[in-house]
């Protein structure tokens, strides 16, 4: 039996979440392109927002998954790097995807470039630094995650069954990130 490429599937899902998330840009005021439409899958950004009233740009990065750990597109090592805070331009939002009887909702998170860096590195260093009780170690060239439970801003989140020695994650934010468009309205009006 031929294995079935669900490629076409994942990139048809990062297309709702990026048209989602310029739709919301819409609705709150300001103009949003797609940069995916003019450079084929543009590394470090999906949508230029624009301030219609002050030509302010804000480059977006949208992430769109349906699991728990959000991909990051970028290794554990490369935003273990001093370097990572410097290949962001703008802000991310994470769109997490419930499907449940064929019908799909989604819930936005969004981040400032500053928190993104930090909560991303601070995540990457725990998730290597863990004792595995002689487990294989994760290697550093693997796609970096993003847990959704770090974007809801849970502050210590404790080992799993299959993981008991885990130690407690420290969540550098202050909060939830759930639908917080202020951070893109504070960068597009400033």
């Amino acid at each position: 039996m031929e294995k079935k490429n669900n490629h076409p599937c994942k990139a048809r899902l990062g297309a709702i979440g990026e048209n989602l998330v310029a739709i919301k840009l819409m609705e709150l005021g300001f103009d949003a392109v797609n940069a995916n439409g003019a450079i084929k899958n543009c590394k470090n950004y999906d949508l230029i927002a624009i301030n219609p009233d002050n030509q302010k740009t804000a480059f977006i990065q949208v992430k769109t998954h349906e699991g728990t750990n959000f991909p990051l597109g970028y290794s554990i090592e490369t935003v273990m790097s001093d370097d990572f805070s410097n290949q962001l331009v703008g802000p991310w939002v994470f769109v997490h995807v419930n499907k449940a009887n064929n019908k799909y909702e989604y819930e936005f998170y969004v981040l400032s470039k500053e928190q993104m860096a930090t909560l991303a590195k601070k995540g990457q260093e725990w998730y290597m630094n863990w004792d595995r009780k002689g487990k294989t170690q994760p290697n550093t060239k693997s796609l970096a995650g993003m847990e959704i439970s770090w974007l809801e801003g849970e502050k210590e989140i404790k080992g799993s069954a299959m993981y008991p020695h885990k130690p407690k994650f420290e969540n550098p934010l202050s909060q939830s990130a759930k639908n917080n468009w202020q951070v893109i309205i504070d960068e597009l009006k400033s």
